[in-house]
């Protein structure tokens, strides 16, 4: 039986190709949401050890108070920053998720079209068989049956 050739196999290979880019797309987005989300945890913590630090402290000194307060506020505004930055690449990263599960659908569309066509080319190549195989045994059958009349 011969094998089964897809006419269509090498757009299924673009397709596949373009799926796994925009995969590497949303990963590399995923990570940069993830980097900056650690980065938000890491100045929360820095916030929170400053402020037990400023609360803690009995020091009369009042240019140290002022700068532990332009450091909070500082904090404060680099929490916000980042906080903006993140909105912005997790929306960056749906806008590259949806480009990404689009190429998914059309790569899909494609694998189904190539089992579903496969399994119909094998069952025509297994229907072929079956009737040469009749065929053959209808005619071994006929040359038995002649031989079996030309001795008697």
């Amino acid at each position: 039986m011969k094998r089964f050739q897809f006419r269509l196999e090498r757009v299924l290979k673009l397709r596949a190709y373009h799926e796994r880019e925009w995969e590497l797309k949303l990963a590399a987005a995923t990570g940069g949401c993830v980097a900056l989300e650690e980065q938000i945890r890491s100045v929360v913590r820095e916030k929170r050890e400053s402020f037990h630090a400023l609360s803690g402290s009995y020091t009369t000194d009042i240019s140290y108070r002022i700068s532990q307060e332009t450091y909070l506020t500082y904090l404060e505004r680099r929490l916000e920053s980042l906080e903006n930055t993140l909105m912005q690449k997790q929306e960056e990263r749906e806008k590259i998720a949806e480009q990404y599960r689009q190429a998914m659908m059309e790569r899909k569309v494609l694998d189904k079209l190539k089992e579903r066509r496969a399994g119909e080319y094998y069952r025509d190549q297994l229907n072929h068989e079956h009737k040469v195989l009749d065929e053959v045994a209808t005619t071994s059958a006929a040359l038995k049956r002649t031989a079996c009349e030309e001795e008697a």
